[in-house]
């Protein structure tokens, strides 16, 4: 079926399609949509495409593959093909090679504007008058497309690929386009990753999950010597309360009732400083338990790991779900393998704290850095402690810089050493500690940031965040937000390998690509220098 929506009338299908060719084919633009049977089940059964924003049409690709569906378009990378979320209608097209070299996403273009994504939301903006609706309107749970009138699932693409079309055309001059072109190229490779996957080796996997059984099994018997749940949050308060344990109080929403309560915070964050061993095998309980649940068991009926790569992240950074392969905790990768005897890894090393230096123009932090020197050893000789604490207080200066940030990150109970630590950073280097209060300020009085490659990063306001959490986000969303950057330039430079998983600052590969990965010069990626650390792995390894 072909399905359209305009202002034209049609006595027969033949003239329909006529116009449909005049329309489409021989255009250098035009928007495209992918309609699938749900969010979960993104198979496709339509496509819309418009040339305009005042006319699209429709093709149904199930039950049945409209013969008319103009491909030519499609496939022709001189063609450019607006999308709103090209990741996701690229991803679910991918069986008809839609080209993917000349395309644009208005959903990044609303992003990187600092705008609603949401199309309904743009174009509510931007597109007064103009009508598009939310499929939660048409259906809910796990209802599918194919249970609504075509003509309703027709007209609903058919507005969207219009509204797409028109936003362009409002929006799509007023972006970096050097920066929307790095967006734009990371699309196909982040395709790419998902597609190709990564392999499970279950001899591994099954050793694991009986250590991990013995696990929970041992810290759940210490518990229930003390005559408590650990998996219990409100049992595991109580006793801890009990055995004169500190922790603080947070508001939670009765589920059964619907009222507010105040109940003890067993958070991990909240008992990984308590040092009542207590605490400890209620944290060995859970770990235990999340990993079996979470990475162990589930993989029991699958040969490979696939997930879906995003990158709506505020920052800009990447993110996974539906297998959040990115999550993944060290004590468990080892049952990832290689296809090809080998996985390359490469890695930024300490990418963000460069980023943190350059930005900041800290010359004592640079000087360590361009004589090659470790960071981390420098803060710990200056401020007489240990390298690991030394090492999480200058990570815990990317988050924001608050004690609370240094006592969560480098696990130090005591407030007034965590302040201590602080400032004795701060003096040790003088114009990153000077970046951050100005930068914490100007963040809590603009509501913007801005990264090293000129984007621009919304503040949450002070109705949706307290004002401490907003400072800590100032600072990270930059230093976050720029690595993320380079990254993707690094991912766009590698884009001929055959990457299999990027998990922030590190990249890998399947086979031995370590010579391809040197050819590529990536320690001059970015303005600063960023030694890149290669090893080969035989299986994912920290």
């Amino acid at each position: 079926m072909i399905g359209y929506l305009g202002d034209k009338q049609f006595s027969s299908r033949d003239e329909l399609v006529r116009y449909m060719r005049e329309q489409l084919l021989g255009k250098r633009k035009v928007a495209v949509d992918a309609e699938t049977h749900n969010l979960q089940y993104t198979q496709p059964v339509g496509i819309g495409i418009a040339a305009s924003g005042e006319e699209a049409f429709y093709f149904t690709i199930e039950p049945e593959l409209e013969d008319e569906i103009p491909w030519k378009v499609l496939i022709d990378p001189g063609v450019l093909k607006v999308f709103h979320n090209a990741l996701f209608d690229l991803n679910t097209l991918i069986d008809f090679h839609i080209d993917d070299t000349n395309i644009v996403d208005t959903s990044t273009i609303c992003r990187l504007l600092c705008q609603p994504a949401k199309l309904t939301e743009a174009v509510g903006r931007f597109l007064p008058g103009m009508e598009v609706h939310d499929m939660s309107e048409y259906i809910s749970g796990s209802q599918t497309t194919m249970e609504l009138p075509l003509e309703v699932l027709s007209r609903k693409c058919c507005q969207d690929v219009m509204a797409t079309y028109a936003l362009h055309e409002v929006l799509g001059e007023l972006v970096d386009q050097q920066y929307l072109a790095v967006e734009m190229d990371i699309i196909p490779i982040l395709i790419g990753m998902s597609r190709r996957g990564i392999g499970i080796d279950h001899e591994e996997r099954v050793r694991l999950e009986g250590k991990y059984e013995t696990d929970k099994v041992y810290y759940g018997g210490l518990c229930k010597e003390y005559g408590f749940n650990p998996g219990s949050s409100q049992q595991v308060g109580y006793i801890l309360a009990k055995r004169n344990n500190l922790l603080p109080m947070r508001r939670v929403i009765n589920k059964r009732t619907g009222k507010r309560e105040v109940k003890i915070s067993t958070r991990a964050e909240n008992m990984v400083v308590l040092e009542d061993p207590l605490a400890q095998a209620v944290l060995g309980y859970r770990k235990a338990s999340k990993i079996l649940s979470t990475y162990l068991r589930p993989m029991e009926i699958h040969d490979r790991a696939y997930c879906r790569w995003h990158t709506e992240a505020r920052t800009g950074r990447i993110t996974s779900t539906r297998r959040n392969l990115q999550n993944i905790p060290p004590e468990v990768r080892s049952m990832y393998i290689p296809d090809n005897e080998h996985f390359t890894d490469w890695d930024a090393t300490q990418i963000e704290l460069r980023c943190l230096a350059y930005i900041s123009g800290d010359e004592e932090m640079q000087e360590v850095f361009d004589s090659g020197g470790d960071i981390h050893q420098d803060t710990a000789d200056f401020m007489g402690i240990e390298r690991r604490i030394a090492k999480n207080v200058g990570f815990a200066m990317i988050y924001g810089a608050t004690a609370k940030t240094i006592m969560e990150t480098a696990g130090i109970q005591s407030r007034g050493m965590a302040e201590q630590l602080r400032d004795m950073w701060f003096d040790r280097y003088k114009m990153a500690g000077l970046w951050i209060v100005t930068t914490q300020e100007e963040g809590l009085r603009n509501g913007m940031v801005r990264t090293l490659y000129g984007r621009t990063l919304k503040l949450p306001s002070l109705e949706e965040e307290r004002e401490d959490g907003i400072r800590r986000k100032a600072v990270n969303y930059i230093i976050q937000g720029s690595a993320a950057e380079i990254i993707k330039r690094v991912m766009v430079k590698c884009s001929q390998l055959p990457v299999v998983l990027q998990v922030h600052d590190e990249l890998i590969a399947d086979g031995d690509a370590a010579e391809g990965v040197r050819k590529l010069d990536l320690d001059h990626i970015a303005p600063f220098h960023i030694p890149f650390k290669i090893r080969l792995m035989e299986r994912w390894e920290v």
